[in-house]
């Protein structure tokens, strides 16, 4: 098991001084399986969110360099959740993920996500 606690800060518009989200998550599992729970509350300037925003992750390797990838949040003033899986690369020091994301309505739109990460250490 895994802990994280954060915050996700933002640069906003001229008129808004602060903006982001303080979360703590926690992983489960192994190198080979995972899964992933988050909680998060979103805040702007010095008002905190009243209900969290939660985070259900999941990650499985399907061989030496390559695992499929699930993270889905559930926004509290949003009607649906907001749904993602892809495909996740990795090399020693390099991953890339190529993924979707969509929300989960009646007329889905789908947003492609492509991230890289180098590890540094």
């Amino acid at each position: 098991m895994n802990l994280a606690i954060g915050a996700l800060i933002i640069k906003p518009p001229e008129d808004i001084s602060s903006l982001g989200i303080l979360y703590g998550v926690s992983t489960f599992g192994s190198l080979d399986h995972s899964f992933t729970f988050g909680l998060g509350y979103g805040y702007v300037e010095d008002e905190l969110a009243d209900k969290p925003m939660i985070v259900l992750g999941g990650e499985t390797r399907t061989s030496r360099s390559v695992s499929l990838v699930t993270e889905n949040w559930i926004v509290p003033e949003l009607d649906n959740p907001i749904i993602s899986f892809g495909l996740r690369f990795f090399g020693e020091k390099l991953s890339a993920d190529f993924a979707i994301i969509f929300p989960m309505e009646e007329e889905v739109t789908i947003f492609p996500y492509i991230d890289f990460v180098y590890k540094f250490k």
